[in-house]
């Protein structure tokens, strides 16, 4: 699944009042690559809280064995930091870990805020 597909099911079903909801389709489907990049993209466009522990995860299981998730992983963040105000050292850590230039983010933390 492209960066495209994650970003079109994000934006149809994110709503942080559907917490609950994503926790149990998580649960069944949690094995399934897909579902937890449709997950990760969900919380960074709709939860106020980054994801660090989930993208942490999406590093581990991308890194070596599927080029396509990991870059579909490294656009969203891309785009969640050119949107979105995110800790300079959350910024650091996942451009690092997902090879993103800081040039390629906003390096004066503009951008919007999350409740």
């Amino acid at each position: 699944m492209d960066r495209g597909g994650v970003k079109t099911l994000s934006y149809a079903v994110g709503m942080e009042k559907l917490s609950e909801t994503y926790k149990a389709v998580l649960s069944l489907h949690e094995t399934k690559l897909s579902v937890r990049l449709i997950d990760v993209s969900i919380k960074l466009d709709h939860f106020g809280s980054f994801p660090e522990s989930r993208l942490d995860r999406l590093y581990r299981l991308t890194k070596d064995d599927n080029i396509v998730a990991f870059i579909a992983v490294r656009s969203l963040l891309v785009g969640h930091y050119q949107l979105y105000r995110t800790t300079h050292r959350m910024r650091q850590k996942f451009a690092k870990l997902f090879g993103i230039e800081m040039t390629s983010t906003r390096l004066v933390e503009g951008g919007l805020l999350k409740d």
